[in-house]
C-alpha cells in the first residue's frame, strides 16, 4: 500500500500516496465512521461500538451500518477497512495520523531538550502546535471526542511550554516569551507557564520585570485558590530576590551539540566527583574539545557556588602571558596570583586551547593544590603531565557525524536530503567535527558528492566558512598548522614519515619504518596508540601525505613484503589468524602496491607474489588479478608464483586457470621448488574436478602425493586431493584416514576439518547421510578448535544443513543453512551463498511455505555467478527437484515464477537479509 496520510484536526483529510479520498467517503456518516475507526486503530471496534459511535438512538441500526459500511470500502482502498464482526483500520506501513503525532511530539521534543538538541525540539514543537491549531473533528459533537479533545489540549500546553523552553535556550528571547504569555493566557494557573515566563525576563536582565510577574501570580494563587507557588517557583522567585545575575554568563553556542551525549554525561560525572582536580579534554584540533567542555560546564555549573570562569587561552602568544589571563578570567587583575584569588573560592575554571602554553601547566597545579574548591577543565592537543592531571579523549563522531553534517547544511537549505554519500564523507573526513561543519557549508554551492571528491580543496579554502569562527577554526588546513607549527623538526619529519601508514601499524612496526619515536606525537594527540597500534586521522595523513618522500615509501613497501612472506603461506591452513594479521594491514599493504607499481616494479613483483594466497584465501580474486595483470617478474621465482596466483585467482571454467596452472608446474620444477610444484598441481587438480574430469584429476593428486615424499604436511594436502578426487564415498575411505593422520602429524587441524567435510559431501552425493552426519559432526569441531575462518565454518555448516534437509529434519536444516549465510556474509566470499540460500528455500518449501521458498529460489540462482563443481551442481540439483518442483506445483506456476523474478532481483546483501528474517 502507498504512504496513507489522515488529519482528524481540521476538515478531514485522507491521502493514500498522491490521491486525496475524503471526498470518497460516503456522507456525513461515513466520514465519522472512518475518523471513529481512525482515532481507534490501535485495536478492533465492535460493529455495536461503531453503531453507539455514529446513532446514538437506534432504530434499525446494523442495517444502516451494513450498508454504511459496504459503501465505505467501495470507497476505500482494497484491504484498508478489515474485519466484519470486528472492525479494523490496516494502513500498511509508517503511516502518518496526525492526532497520534501529536500525542508523541511532547516526549519526542523533552528528548531531543535532555540531549542538548533545542533546535530539534523547538521544530518539532511548532509544527505540532501548527497541526492543533485547528480543533478535532469541527462541528461533530460526541462524547466519545470529549477525551481525545482533552488529551490534544493537554498536548498543545504541553509544546507551548517546550517550544518556549527550546527557544530560550537557542537564545531567542521574543519566540520564548511569545509562546509562554500563549501558554499563560490559555492556563492562567499553570505554575510552569509562568516560571518560564518569568525565565524570559530574567534572561534578557529585566529583573524588576521578572519579580513583579512573580508577586503578581502569588497574589493571584492566594486570593483565588487560597495556596501558594510550588517548589520551583519560590526558588526562582528566592534568587532573583538576591539579583543572582551572574557577570561572568557561559558563552552560548550558536549551533546545538550533536553526537555528544554520553560524552557530557561522563564529563560532568568526573568534575563532579571530589576526586578530580584537574580534568584535561585531550584530543586533535577540530574533535569539538572546547564545545564539550562548555557542555558540561554549564550542566555542572550549579554544583559549585560561585559558578563557572572561562580563560580563553587561544589568542596568548606566550606562556608567560597565561597567569595574567586566568586572573583576569577570575576577576582579578592581571598582575594578581590566581592561585590567592581563588584560595576561598567553590567554582570550575575551564582553560581552553592549552597546548601551545604548555610550559605553563605548573600555574593550574599551584590552583589544585592551594584552592581546594577549585576543580580545573582543560581542553589541549597535549596532555599537561601534571600529578592531578586526569585525562579524557574526546574521540571523533559516529554515526552522528550524519546527523551534525545534515543539520548544518540544512541551516543553509531546508530541503537538503541526507544521501548515502553523506556518511562516505563524514567518512572521510573522520567524524570530525569541525571538518565535518566545514564541508557542510559548501552544500550551498556543490552536491555532496563533489564536495566528496574535492574536500581537501575546499577544506582548505575559507569562502564558506563562517565569519565569527576564529581564524584557525575557518579552515582544516589552518587547525592543523595550528598543530604542526609547535613541533620540533625531528616530530615534523616523524610526523610526515607516519602518514605512509594507511590504517595505522603495529608501534613497533611503525617506529621500524620512521626512524623515530611515536611517543611525542602520542603526546600532542597527533597519533593515538591502543592495544599496540599506532594510527593517524585520515585528515591528517592526507595533509602530510604529499611530503613523504621516495625512501619512506620504500621502507613502507619493504615492511609490508615481510608481513606478506610471513603470513601469506599460512593461508593455506585455513585457519583465521593468517587472514586477519594481512586483513589488519590491508590499507598498508594496497598502498605499498599502488607505490610500488610506479617507483619500484620488482619490489611490486616480489609483494604480488607473496600476497597470491591471501588474494585467494579472503575472496579478493577481482584485486588479485588487478594487481597480477602489472606485475612484472624480475626473476624465475617471481614468475611461477605470480603464474600460481592467476591460475587460483581467475574463474572456475576459465581456459586460463588452466593454461596458468600448467604454466606454474613447469616453472616450479624449472626451479625445483618442490612445494611450489604440488602448489600449482592442487591448482590444476580443481580446474580439472570443476569440469568433471575425476579421473586426470585424481591421477594429478597422485603425482602431487609423489612429489610430497614423507613431508607430512604437504604428503596430507596431496591425500585430501586423491580423497576427493576419487570421486566416491566408497574409495574415499580408502584414503581419508592416512590423509588426516598426516595433517594432525603437522598441527593442520583446520585443513583436517575441510578434507573431512569435502568427503562428507561426497558421502551427501552418494546418499550416505548417516556417514555424512558423523563426518560433519567430526569436521565442525575441528574447525572451531583450530580457529577455522567464518567462510570454513559456513561450508560445513551447509554440507549440515544438506543432510538434516534430505532426511527430513527441517528446523535443524534452517539453523544449519541460516549459520551458513550468517557466517558466510562475514567474508567477501559469495559461493556459500547460493547453496544458503537454496537450502532455506528447500526448507520453505517442505513446510509449505510456498512464496518464501519461491523468492529465496530465485535469490539464490541470481547469486550463483560464478562456475562450481559438478559434484556441487548435482547435489543442488537434488534439492531442486525433490523440494522446489513439487511446490511450484502446488503454489502454480505463473505465482512461483513471480515470486522467484522477485527474489532474483535482490541484491545478495538485501537476499540474506531476508533469509535470516
Amino acid at each position: 500500500m502507498e504512504p496513507v496520510t489522515i488529519r482528524l484536526c481540521g476538515p478531514l483529510e485522507l491521502r493514500v500516496g498522491e490521491r486525496r479520498l475524503e471526498a470518497e467517503l460516503p456522507s456525513r456518516q461515513g466520514r465519522m465512521a472512518f475518523a471513529y475507526l481512525a482515532l481507534h486503530r490501535d485495536r478492533e471496534t465492535s460493529r455495536d461500538e461503531l453503531i453507539d459511535a455514529l446513532w446514538p438512538e437506534p432504530s434499525n441500526s446494523q442495517a444502516l451500518l451494513t450498508a454504511l459500511l459496504s459503501r465505505l470500502r467501495h470507497a476505500l482502498p482494497p484491504g484498508m477497512l478489515h474485519g466484519r464482526a470486528r472492525l479494523s483500520l490496516e494502513l500498511g506501513e509508517a503511516p502518518w495520523v496526525d492526532v497520534e503525532a501529536a500525542a508523541a511530539a511532547p516526549a519526542a521534543a523533552e528528548r531531543s531538550l535532555a540531549r542538548g538538541d533545542p533546535a530539534t525540539a523547538l521544530r518539532t514543537a511548532s509544527a505540532t502546535l501548527e497541526i492543533l491549531r485547528h480543533p478535532l473533528l469541527p462541528g461533530v459533537e460526541r462524547d466519545w471526542l470529549d477525551a481525545p479533545r482533552r488529551e490534544l489540549d493537554e498536548a498543545a500546553a504541553a509544546l507551548l511550554e517546550l517550544e518556549g523552553r527550546a527557544a530560550l535556550a537557542l537564545g531567542d528571547g521574543l519566540r520564548a516569551e511569545a509562546a509562554a504569555r500563549r501558554l499563560v493566557d490559555r492556563e492562567p494557573y499553570r505554575e510552569s507557564g509562568h516560571a518560564l515566563l518569568i525565565e524570559c525576563h530574567a534572561a534578557r536582565g529585566e529583573i524588576s520585570k521578572a519579580l513583579n510577574a512573580y508577586d503578581a501570580l502569588r497574589t493571584r494563587l492566594r486570593e483565588e485558590l487560597g495556596t501558594v507557588p510550588g517548589p520551583r517557583l519560590r526558588a526562582l522567585g528566592e534568587r532573583l530576590l538576591r539579583e543572582e545575575v551572574d557577570p561572568h554568563p557561559l558563552p552560548r553556542p550558536a549551533t546545538p551539540l550533536v553526537g555528544r551525549d554520553a560524552d557530557v554525561a561522563r564529563v560532568v560525572e568526573r568534575l563532579k566527583d571530589p576526586a578530580t582536580r584537574i580534568l584535561t579534554l585531550l584530543g586533535p584540533g577540530g574533535v569539538g574539545k572546547t564545545r564539550l567542555a562548555l557542555e558540561a560546564a554549564e550542566r555542572v555549573a550549579a554544583s559549585f557556588r560561585d559558578g563557572v570562569r572561562v580563560a580563553w587561552l587561544d589568542p596568548v602568544a606566550e606562556p608567560a602571558y597565561v597567569q595574567a589571563t586566568l586572573a583576569r578570567a577570575v576577576g582579578g587583575e592581571a598582575g594578581q596570583d590566581p592561585a590567592h584569588l581563588l584560595s576561598d573560592a567553590r567554582l570550575l575554571l575551564v582553560a581552553d586551547n592549552f597546548e601551545h602554553v604548555i610550559e605553563a601547566a605548573p600555574g593550574l597545579a599551584a590552583i589544585a593544590e592551594g584552592c581546594p574548591g577549585v576543580t580545573v577543565l582543560v581542553t589541549s592537543r597535549e596532555r599537561l603531565r601534571l600529578r592531578a592531571e586526569r585525562l579524557f579523549h574526546v574521540e571523533p563522531l559516529g554515526a552522528d557525524a550524519v546527523t551534525l553534517f545534515a543539520e548544518r547544511a540544512q541551516a543553509l537549505d531546508a530541503d537538503f536530503q541526507v544521501t548515502p554519500a553523506v556518511a562516505g564523507l563524514c567518512a572521510q573526513l573522520d567524524g570530525l567535527p569541525l571538518a565535518i561543519e566545514l564541508a557542510a557549508a559548501w552544500t550551498s554551492s556543490y552536491p555532496v558528492e563533489e564536495i566528496a571528491r574535492r574536500h581537501r580543496e575546499l577544506l582548505g579554502r575559507a569562502d564558506a566558512a563562517a565569519r565569527d569562527l576564529p581564524p584557525r577554526q575557518r579552515t582544516l588546513h589552518a587547525t592543523l598548522e595550528w598543530s604542526l607549527n609547535r613541533l620540533s623538526a625531528a616530530e615534523r619529519e616523524a610526523f610526515v614519515a607516519f602518514a605512509v601508514f594507511n590504517g595505522g601499524a603495529p608501534v613497533a612496526s611503525a617506529e621500524a619504518v620512521i626512524g623515530g619515536r611515536l611517543e611525542p606525537l602520542v603526546a600532542k594527540s597527533l597519533v593515538r596508540c591502543r592495544g599496540g597500534r599506532a594510527a593517524m586521522l585520515t585528515t591528517l595523513r592526507e595533509y602530510a601525505a604529499p611530503a613523504i618522500g621516495d625512501a619512506i615509501r620504500r621502507r613502507h613497501a619493504q615492511w609490508c613484503l615481510e608481513l606478506a612472506r610471513e603470513h601469506g603461506p599460512g593461508m593455506l591452513s585455513f585457519e583465521a589468524a593468517p587472514e586477519q594479521a594481512l586483513e589488519r594491514e590491508l590499507g598498508n599493504l594496497r598502498a605499498a602496491l599502488v607505490w610500488s607499481a610506479m617507483h619500484a616494479p620488482r619490489l611490486h613483483a616480489d609483494l604480488c607474489a607473496e600476497l597470491r594466497r591471501f588474494w585467494w584465501g579472503s575472496g579478493r580474486a577481482d584485486e588479485g588479478l588487478r594487481e597480477l595483470d602489472r606485475a612484472r617478474p624480475a626473476t624465475p621465482a617471481a614468475r611461477a608464483a605470480l603464474l600460481h596466483g592467476r591460475a587460483v585467482l581467475s574463474p572456475f571454467g576459465s581456459p586460463e586457470r588452466r593454461r596458468d596452472a600448467e604454466a606454474a608446474i613447469h616453472a616450479f620444477a624449472a626451479l625445483g621448488d618442490r612445494p611450489g610444484e604440488i602448489e600449482a598441481t592442487f591448482a590444476l587438480i580443481e580446474a580439472e574436478l570443476n569440469d568433471g574430469e575425476w579421473e586426470r584429476a585424481e591421477r594429478l593428486g597422485q603425482r602431487a602425493l609423489v612429489l610430497a615424499g614423507d613431508d607430512p604436511l604437504w604428503r596430507g594436502r596431496a591425500l585430501s586431493f586423491v580423497t576427493f578426487a576419487s570421486g566416491a564415498i566408497a574409495r574415499a575411505r580408502e584414503t581419508i584416514d592416512e590423509s588426516v593422520r598426516c595433517l594432525s602429524a603437522a598441527g593442520a587441524t583446520v585443513e583436517v576439518a575441510m578434507i573431512l567435510s569435502s568427503v562428507a559431501f561426497l558421502a551427501i552425493r552418494d546418499e550416505a547421510y548417516d556417514e555424512a552426519a558423523e563426518l560433519l559432526d567430526e569436521a565442525l569441531d575441528a574447525a572451531r578448535a583450530g580457529g577455522a575462518g567464518a567462510h570454513r565454518i559456513a561450508q560445513i555448516r551447509g554440507n549440515q544443513g544438506l543432510v538434516a534437509l534430505f532426511t527430513g529434519r527441517h528446523a535443524a536444516a534452517e539453523r544449519a543453512f541460516r549459520d551458513e549465510l550468517e557466517h558466510g556474509r562475514e567474508g567477501r566470499f559469495r559461493n556459500v551463498l547460493p547453496e544458503g540460500l537454496l537450502g532455506l528455500a528447500g526448507v520453505a518449501a517442505a513446510m509449505g511455505e510456498h512464496l518464501r521458498s519461491a523468492r529465496l529460489a530465485g535469490a539464490a540462482e541470481a547469486c550463483t555467478t560464478a562456475a562450481i563443481f559438478a559434484v556441487d551442481e548435482l547435489v543442488l540439483e537434488r534439492v531442486r527437484k525433490r523440494f522446489l518442483v513439487p511446490a511450484c506445483a502446488a503454489f502454480g506456476d505463473a505465482r512461483w515464477r513471480r515470486a522467484e523474478r522477485a527474489g532474483a532481483s535482490l541484491s545478495p546483501r538485501e537476499a540474506v537479509t531476508e533469509a535470516l528474517a
